[in-house]
């Protein structure tokens, strides 16, 4: 393999090709769609149920709103922990992509997502977890 180099990384290099959307793909993003519309569907008609059924009695409201504070103060508390955390690998990580070994590799900017996307989905799972 001599004087073969690898290949460059390119941002949205998908977007460069030819023919961008194949059968398989807009068949995959299809899929995709009408499971994302599901679930909202789902969620939808589940909320309005648990909203117009019984709340329990006081003593049961007092204790669910203790229960929804609590969890918004564990992920308070989570989130300004981990930023800081999250900052300093972030920072890390891209002092690190700047060797030549990994250079092309955006691997800060992956990190720093992955963790947005853990923050939101353990945000969004609490949310529904504890409705109001």
């Amino acid at each position: 393999m001599s004087g073969h180099l690898p290949k460059q990384f390119h941002f949205f290099a998908l977007h460069d090709q030819q023919r961008l959307f194949t059968n398989g793909k807009v068949f995959a993003v299809g899929r995709a769609l009408r499971g994302v519309c599901r679930v909202g569907l789902t969620r939808y008609c589940s909320s309005a149920r648990s909203r117009n059924a019984d709340q329990g009695t006081p003593k049961m409201q007092k204790v669910a709103a203790a229960i929804r504070a609590g969890a918004e103060a564990y992920l308070g508390q989570q989130f300004r922990k981990d930023r800081r955390a999250d900052c300093i690998l972030t920072v890390v990580l891209f002092l690190t992509a700047l060797s030549e070994r990994c250079r092309g590799h955006p691997v800060a900017p992956a990190f720093l997502m992955g963790s947005l996307f853990s923050f939101a989905v353990g945000f969004v799972g609490m949310r529904f977890a504890t409705p109001r």
